[in-house]
């Protein structure tokens, strides 16, 4: 599948509160109404008991007599009483199984048939437009000897019933808009600890460095990803084998030229001693040159690959700066009055201690001067400078030909080189510097002479390094 065409990947955390909170609100719509009913159904269960009851006191007061029915206490019971304050009314009805009303309201009507049954039957139904809850059942009534059963109704309308189901719907729903954000925010909470363990899984793959391949740990994993950390795991093990081959194999050809290459020059300086035609003078300084360029690449490709093989097994040791940068520096003192430059060091404190190892910081330091001298066209000058506060930081300044800003994110890539200087070279100086530079967790940055035209490297290492040994090793 084209990668333009792909969805994109989502977040895992994301993903999981989409499946956890989109069903949550889905279902809570769906528990408001049905918590409605069930309230609805409560408050008809109370209400009901009581409609029952006035159901068999309503049968026990009815009576025959001549024919007729009447109430045994006729004084105390309307047909339906007047409203009461909250709009609550009750009422009733007495008729026969075909529907004739014989006492009470003629309004209320029953959607059932009656069954000779002795259990209460209830239903919803209206009276005078309003809502109302029914209770019938078909009973006999005293005082006939072939009185037949009568359909005995009564009613209430449903206000308090609409009250007592609100109150129940407000005593569960409103909790909820308090309880279930919180209980949102204790899901936020235990998702995010339980997705600890691969927030430090993906702090351990991001802090492997290439350089210093190193597996991880299984065990931290949790069981479902195990697999994927396994994989992992045979990943870094290849690249690491693939990593070291490539190592040995720089640093082994590296020797294997060194030899060749300087028999080549010595062989050259030879022949130009005993004074050959111009012809073949000018070959042999071509030649000369080119085993001398030749010469530096493979030096420079050693310390490349002693660069990136330092490491965890690598031993740094405290050492001075000091006396290691001035001792390089003064290696390359005739070189620089010979092309016509002026060469200085300058330090701030007798001592700038640091955590590293002699020989790549040696390289280092070399490779900054050089780099130096050859892109300062005379007259220029080139201080190198170690500050020790509030860190150490080893700096070169030259008033060269500058470093265009898009420019300088390059230069420290392998090969890369700077177009339109005229000077040759393999473009590997700062790369190696890069290098060395990481290896000792130092931070490397390129800006322009603040006294005017050229360049200033910085190299500032990290702050607060303790030794591996007491005392201070020498360079």
């Amino acid at each position: 599948m084209p990668a333009e065409s792909r969805p994109p990947v989502r977040s895992l955390f994301i993903e999981i509160l989409d499946w956890m909170f989109l069903p949550l609100l889905l279902v809570w719509p769906l528990s408001v109404v049905v918590t409605y009913f069930v309230a609805h159904a409560i408050a008809d269960q109370a209400y009901d008991q009581e409609l029952e009851a006035r159901l068999h006191l309503l049968q026990e007061r009815l009576r025959w007599r001549d024919g007729r029915l009447f109430l045994a206490d006729p004084a105390t019971e309307s047909t339906a009483t007047p409203a009461s304050p909250d709009g609550l009314q009750t009422f009733y009805q007495v008729s026969s199984r075909d529907g004739t009303v014989l006492a009470g309201e003629a309004a209320p009507a029953i959607s059932r048939p009656v069954e000779p049954e002795a259990r209460v039957r209830f239903e919803n139904g209206r009276f005078h437009g309003r809502h109302a809850r029914l209770a019938y059942a078909l009973r006999p009534v005293p005082g006939a000897a072939e009185s037949p059963a009568l359909v005995i109704l009564v009613g209430e309308t449903t206000e308090r019933r609409d009250r007592l189901a609100s109150s129940i719907v407000s005593g569960i729903i409103l909790p909820q808009f308090l309880i279930v954000p919180f209980a949102m925010l204790l899901v936020l909470w235990a998702l995010r600890r339980g997705l600890q363990p691969l927030e430090r899984l993906q702090r351990d793959i991001r802090e492997t460095h290439p350089d210093r391949l190193r597996p991880i740990d299984q065990d931290q994993a949790p069981e479902e990803i195990r697999p994927v950390v396994l994989a992992m795991n045979e990943l870094i093990a290849r690249l690491e084998r693939l990593l070291q081959a490539q190592q040995r194999f720089v640093s082994h050809a590296a020797h294997q030229m060194r030899t060749p290459l300087a028999g080549l020059k010595t062989q050259a300086q030879l022949a130009l001693r005993l004074d050959p035609a111009p012809e073949l003078k000018a070959s042999l300084e071509q030649i000369a040159a080119s085993a001398q360029q030749a010469s530096r690449l493979v030096s420079q490709l050693l310390a490349l690959a002693r660069a990136e093989a330092t490491g965890a097994g690598v031993p740094f040791v405290r050492l001075d700066l000091v006396p290691l940068v001035r001792e390089t520096v003064a290696e390359f003192y005739d070189r620089a009055v010979e092309k016509g430059l002026e060469l200085g060091f300058e330090c701030e404190q007798p001592q700038a201690i640091v955590r590293g190892h002699g020989a790549l910081l040696r390289e280092l330091t070399s490779n900054l001067v050089d780099n130096a001298l050859r892109y300062t066209p005379p007259p220029g000058s080139i201080t190198v400078r170690v500050l020790a506060r509030p860190q150490v930081v080893l700096q070169v300044e030259d008033t060269g030909i500058g470093i265009d800003p898009k420019e300088r994110a390059l230069v420290f890539e392998r090969f890369y080189r700077v177009l339109g200087t005229g000077e040759e070279g393999s473009g590997l100086g700062l790369a190696i510097v890069r290098s060395i530079a990481e290896a000792h967790g130092a931070s490397i940055s390129l800006e322009s002479n603040p006294a005017g035209i050229g360049t200033r490297v910085s190299v500032a290492f990290p702050p607060g390094l303790e030794a591996d040994s007491t005392g201070v090793s020498p360079a």
